[in-house]
């Protein structure tokens, strides 16, 4: 990837952009209850080995890197309402040593700002573990639903994340999509920013 980007760069075609990510990176823990220790489904996102399905983006936009904001560490339990998985309720999935380790973010949460003319675009990255593969405790589930929440805590300008006036696009993928109309209690509002490029 990091020679694709390279390629991309002396051509001047993009300006590139990448950084490391959670999947593949052990947390020591049996995160699944498989009943051992390691592979993909104990690891802080799906991955058999740390940096698969990685992170790449490519801009026609020169991108400010040193004011870029990474939230691949954030851990989940501190999250602000964070929705983590009972088994069943009240009991929780994760222990407190596990939490303590459990990042929220499956592949990484990005802020990379732009400079599109005299304007700074704060381009928002993420790519959210699908709400699947898991089992009535809906672990993925919820984590899709916190990870893709994350976003819109960041923009409500009553938080005071980013500037007031800051411009923001934020990308939505075709599959982090989070079950907003069955039956469990995942709680989302959804945002969508659009924002005029001059």
């Amino acid at each position: 990837m990091k020679r694709f980007a390279a390629g991309l760069t002396a051509a001047a075609l993009f300006v590139p952009a990448t950084a490391p990510v959670n999947t593949g990176v052990p947390t020591g823990f049996d995160l699944d209850r498989s009943g051992t220790v390691g592979g993909g489904n104990d690891a802080q996102g799906f991955g058999a080995f740390e940096g698969q399905y990685g992170l790449l983006v490519l801009s026609k936009y020169p991108i400010d890197l040193a004011h870029v904001r990474t939230f691949q560490k954030f851990l989940w339990k501190d999250m602000p309402g964070a929705l983590l998985p009972d088994d069943p309720a009240p009991h929780d999935w994760y222990s407190p040593a596990e939490l303590n380790v459990l990042r929220l973010s499956s592949k990484s949460h990005g802020d990379l700002p732009l400079k599109i003319g005299r304007s700074t675009v704060h381009f928002l990255v993420s790519h959210p573990t699908p709400p699947s593969f898991d089992g009535p405790e809906d672990r993925n589930g919820a984590r899709n639903n916190d990870e893709i929440r994350f976003w819109t805590d960041y923009v409500l300008p009553s938080k005071g994340l980013l500037p007031w006036h800051a411009e923001v696009f934020w990308p939505v993928p075709s599959d982090p999509l989070s079950r907003l109309n069955d039956a469990s209690d995942h709680h989302l509002v959804r945002v969508d920013v659009f924002v005029p490029l001059r």
